[in-house]
């Protein structure tokens, strides 16, 4: 077998994937083997969470072998790793460690470290010492920043692109202010995305003298940001935009946790800061408050997004962009108008993917709006794809769209496998999708 060419070997190895299982089975056939499977079976390094002793055989290999640990650039520590073996079985091999700073040792034998069950910040912060050329990582957090400043350590990541914080944490808020410079030390000149899966991102600056808006610190890297379940206010929003000025992503979830009642849902006043401070080079946004307490009482959208002149896709529920159509009058300027579309979205959006959900306007409305939205091609000459996420789309005039020139098709996202690609907030599996018929 070893004969075979290497186009063979190689093209065995990429269609085995990222899965360890086979890349481990397809590495014991042969040396040759071995040496192919090596780098993409070390590139991702999976959770340490299958039992005490495979992690502890995971530690044990990092500390001895600095060739592995320098091939790992994924690694992701999150809730449910079980690191339940004694000290005793791995102080001898951290210690040994060549990789490991002198300081780190000693801290670790004088108990400023302690690799007990459960102590995530001491586990993340002898990993990251271990993997210093980690380009991915996610990683769980309490919401304490000194205990998230140890699990990061100092300045040894010096190639992180990607960083993904889950914070589980029940009884309070991860205020971002305090949190972000440690979480953007650890990659500050090569963060490109940022992932927060929280419990609570608290965002609020009002009434606090201690988080003035000039304080801000600036990301120029950042590119890519995403925060679940966050909560903010007008000028926590406007400050997270003045902090990233180049974003080319924004995704944002709100948030209904323990504290969500001191922050009021206010979509004209996030339109408001998103048209004053968005990033010149935003490109992909999505806003979601289908998770916020208040969601259900709001009356008004976000207004208008014409301003964001590069703005390519969007992602959105029509109440959210446009207001709720209960007791809306039918003139200009109302959800309920056929223009409602057509004069909130700017002209380079190329994806719309828009929820109908609270308050949503009849069916025929829809279709008359998102008809108007299409029908001229001067107006959004690069708008290809409108994605409507409905209950019941067999009240949806699907009829003569090819008039426009472009197709109309109902989609079951359960049966057509992208259920669990999409966004996290989506509810309805009934999707109609329009797209522009290409020349």
């Amino acid at each position: 077998m070893e004969r075979l060419p290497d186009e063979i070997w190689l093209e065995i190895v990429a269609g085995l994937g990222d899965s360890h299982h086979a890349l481990a089975a397809f590495a014991r056939v042969c040396r040759k083997g071995y040496d192919l499977a090596k780098p993409p079976l070390y590139e991702r390094l999976p959770p340490p969470g299958a039992g005490s002793r495979i992690s502890q055989f995971l530690v044990r290999t990092l500390c001895e072998n600095e060739t592995i640990a320098d091939l790992v650039r994924r690694g992701e520590f999150v809730e449910g790793v079980n690191y339940d073996f004694e000290d005793s079985e791995v102080l001898p091999v951290v210690q040994a460690s060549a990789r490991l700073p002198d300081d780190f040792k000693s801290a670790l034998i004088n108990g400023g470290f302690d690799l007990g069950e459960g102590v995530y910040p001491d586990w993340h912060a002898l990993f990251v010492a271990l993997l210093p050329n980690l380009e991915e990582l996610a990683i769980e957090i309490p919401y304490d920043a000194a205990a998230l400043k140890k699990a990061l350590g100092v300045n040894r990541l010096p190639r992180l692109r990607k960083l993904s914080v889950f914070h589980a944490d029940t009884e309070g808020a991860a205020d971002l202010w305090y949190l972000m410079p440690e979480l953007f030390q650890v990659g500050a000149t090569t963060l490109e995305t940022f992932e927060g899966h929280a419990n609570d991102w608290s965002l609020e600056l009002s009434g606090d003298p201690a988080k003035p808006p000039n304080s801000t610190v600036v990301h120029e890297t950042l590119r890519y940001l995403t925060l679940q379940l966050s909560l903010f206010d007008a000028a926590g929003l406007a400050r997270l935009l003045t902090s990233c000025p180049r974003l080319v992503s924004l995704r944002l979830h709100w948030g209904d946790a323990c504290i969500s009642d001191s922050f009021e849902l206010d979509l004209p006043g996030t339109g408001q800061t998103i048209r004053e401070y968005a990033p010149a080079e935003l490109e992909v946004l999505l806003l979601n408050p289908v998770d916020h307490a208040n969601y259900d009482t709001v009356t008004e959208g976000v207004g208008s997004l014409r301003s964001l002149k590069r703005l390519r896709e969007l992602h959105l529920s029509h109440d959210v962009l446009a207001g709720v159509v209960n007791g809306a009058a039918d003139g200009p300027g109302s959800p309920l108008h056929r223009d409602a579309l057509v004069r909130l979205l700017p002209a380079s959006l190329e994806e719309l993917y828009l929820e109908i959900r609270h308050s949503p306007p009849p069916q025929r409305v829809l279709a008359a709006q998102v008809r108007h939205l299409v029908r001229d091609p001067e107006q959004f000459p690069n708008l290809w794809r409108v994605e409507l996420g409905v209950l019941d789309p067999t009240g949806f005039d699907m009829r003569g769209w090819t008039n426009y020139g472009w197709t109309a098709t109902v989609i079951d996202l359960k049966k057509d496998g992208n259920w669990d690609a999409n966004w996290l907030e989506m509810r309805t599996a009934n999707r109609i999708r329009l797209e522009r018929i290409r020349n």
